[in-house]
């Protein structure tokens, strides 16, 4: 399977365009988050509906910047997987939107233990025989993908605790702009693309053996 992950848009669909022939290519986009910059559903499905591929090729969680309807409107329209597990050619994708708690109060944030409760929850619906794939716009903690400009951690502990006891053979993740990457933990590929939204993206490769990623950035 071959993915084109996608985070932290934050609207800016004007990119979408210079990627059609990824997009084309792809076997899935993946809308990992911060669709919006603080709006709801509307805002939300321009986005969805500026990728311009059938929904079933297209899977969506919400981030913390929008609003917290914004998760509903997306599953209502068919794509949104946040606490809850997708089966798409063979791979269960397992949907976490939001973030942890932020200094600064964005709309659609949780506490460590609703993290971990809902992914629980979620992993219920995953089929023991399919490779696992974490969509979680939430980094894991002391990861390549949570480190904040000033080099501190930011991921959360639920959802580095569920990658060590489930192993998924990738987290794709988003988030924290500047800690775009690719690390390996333990078999479980950990991808943050960067943000959309300064024209970053990446390609995921699923596969039996497991997974690998390239980062990639428009010019």
């Amino acid at each position: 399977m071959q993915i084109l992950l996608l985070s932290d848009i934050h609207g800016h669909t004007e990119h979408l365009p210079k990627l059609k022939e990824a997009i084309d290519r792809a076997d899935l986009v993946c809308l990992c988050g911060d669709l919006t910059s603080f709006q709801g559903p509307a805002a939300a499905l321009r986005v969805v509906d500026a990728v311009k591929k059938p929904l079933d090729h297209i899977v969506a969680v919400s981030g913390n910047c929008d609003e917290k309807n914004v998760e509903e409107s997306l599953i209502k329209k068919g794509v949104g997987i946040h606490g809850r597990v997708r089966q798409v050619d063979g791979v269960s994708l397992l949907g976490l939107g939001g973030s942890l708690i932020t200094p600064f109060g964005t709309p659609n944030e949780y506490r460590e233990e609703e993290l971990a409760s809902m992914l629980e929850l979620a992993m219920e619906g995953a089929s023991e025989a399919a490779p696992l794939v974490l969509i979680s716009h939430q980094p894991p903690w002391e990861s390549c993908a949570d480190r904040l400009a000033s080099g501190v951690h930011a991921g959360s502990h639920a959802v580095a605790a569920f990658i060590d006891t489930h192993r998924p053979v990738a987290c794709l993740t988003g988030h924290i702009h500047e800690s775009c990457g690719i690390e390996n933990r333990n078999g479980t590929l950990i991808v943050n693309p960067g943000a959309l939204a300064q024209g970053r993206y990446a390609m995921v490769s699923i596969t039996k053996k497991g997974a690998e990623a390239e980062l990639g950035t428009l010019s």
